[in-house]
């Protein structure tokens, strides 16, 4: 597998494809709809696929907030997707955590970290 990247652009606001990275002059190139342009590394957050797709296809990425219910009866809960020690991705909220590669079939990708804050910030109480 191809490593591949997004990055969310800090000066724009906005998530970008990241098309190459430039070690020797510390930026990248990104990619959006108003075509090319260059990023120093300080005014971006990178983040890495994770290889993994949710139950619709969508492409999983380190920084997705996704949707998930831990059987059918119970309240949709949301989970940030983030690299762990030794670079595993995981699921983590702040009442529980697992591997995404257990879940990532169960999961629905909704937003972003950068995007949709507000989603992380939402009641995951696991009682519910």
């Amino acid at each position: 597998m191809i490593p591949k990247f997004r990055a969310w652009d800090k000066l724009r606001k906005r998530m970008s494809i990241v098309d190459r990275i430039y070690f020797d002059t510390e930026g990248v190139q990104l990619r959006d709809d108003g075509g090319l342009y260059w990023r120093n590394f300080r005014n971006i957050t990178l983040m890495q696929s994770t290889g993994l797709f949710d139950k619709n296809g969508t492409e999983i990425f380190e920084g997705d907030i996704v949707g998930m219910r831990k059987h059918i009866l119970a309240n949709q809960h949301y989970y940030e997707v983030f690299k762990h020690r030794g670079g595993t991705f995981r699921l983590r909220n702040k009442f529980y955590g697992c591997e995404l590669w257990l879940r990532h079939e169960h999961c629905e990708v909704l937003g972003n970290i950068y995007e949709n804050p507000e989603l992380m910030e939402a009641d995951n109480d696991p009682e519910r």
